[in-house]
């Protein structure tokens, strides 16, 4: 697989180990599906934020992560919508312990990677500025765009 210079500095660790494990996964991904080469992504948008589908894994793996100050993003990238709405958080019934508290853990380990916290499914109409180039979109409405 023709894998970019700049991938191969972060597979190495000479950008830090939160990018290093970003490229790893990147590379196993690709790999996995059969890629011949990378192209280069203008704008992303994560998902992966609820607590109830994440758990403890995601926010220990985030935590992981987003204590690297080498760790940020580098193209603009925003964050689908979290597990709940803050403001309507009691009428949800939601029956998960200290719910609140993990899922704002989550979003802010988000944040400080250096991804816009939209906390929104519509990466199109809220956070992406920009109507070219080439997106990675993990949110499937978004295939319309």
């Amino acid at each position: 697989m023709e894998v970019p210079d700049e991938l191969l500095s972060m597979l190495h660790g000479e950008q830090g180990p939160t990018k290093q494990k970003a490229a790893r996964l990147v590379i196993d991904l690709a790999s996995t599906a059969g890629s011949k080469k990378f192209i280069r992504c203008d704008n992303s948008h994560v998902s992966g934020v609820s607590v109830i589908t994440g758990g403890h894994g995601l926010r220990r793996f985030l935590s992981d992560l987003s204590g690297d100050p080498l760790g940020k993003v580098v193209i603009p990238t925003t964050l689908n919508s979290a597990g709940c709405d803050l403001e309507k958080i009691e009428e949800m019934d939601i029956e998960y312990p200290d719910f609140l508290k993990h899922q704002f853990e989550i979003v802010q380990a988000y944040s400080e990677l250096g991804i816009d916290a939209t906390l929104s499914c519509t990466p199109y109409d809220r956070g992406i500025d920009s109507d070219h180039g080439i997106g990675s979109w993990a949110e499937s409405n978004a295939v319309c765009f």
